[in-house]
């Protein structure tokens, strides 16, 4: 965008005027406009199972979060429901919830740090952040 770019800086006087940041419990009029743009821009770039420069939509959805916590949280449970569902989906009959689906496990890095919440920590292997 550059320094000093006249247009941005005026968007951004506007908006400042209006509204600098609200939790995504609030609808605001920019919302859908930039998911619909994160996904467009991810599909033409080949991201999301699309082809680069289709920009064909796969139902992708956006989840605008808070915190870098909130946003693990929320990627964890993306990502249990997505092993879930493909173990289901590999034998005909199979439901996702089913006590015999044994999609438990969640990769993750050593030496970083996922958040302060119970589903945050569980994934952070470090004992000093996971001490009571």
């Amino acid at each position: 965008m550059g320094k000093d770019h006249e247009g941005v800086l005026q968007a951004l006087n506007e908006q400042a005027g209006k509204i600098i940041h609200t939790s995504n419990v609030y609808h605001h009029e920019w919302a859908g406009k930039l998911a619909e743009k994160l996904v467009m821009t991810t599909q033409t770039e080949g991201g999301l199972g699309a082809a680069s420069g289709s920009g064909r939509s796969l139902g992708a959805k956006v989840f605008f979060a808070n915190s870098g916590t909130e946003a693990n949280e929320g990627a964890l449970k993306v990502a249990r429901k997505v092993g879930k569902e493909r173990w289901a989906a590999a034998v005909p009959g199979r439901r996702w919830d089913s006590p015999e689906c044994n999609k438990t496990r969640i990769v993750c890095f050593e030496g970083s740090f996922h958040g302060r919440s119970m589903g945050a920590l569980s994934v952070t292997v470090n004992p000093k952040y996971q001490a009571p």
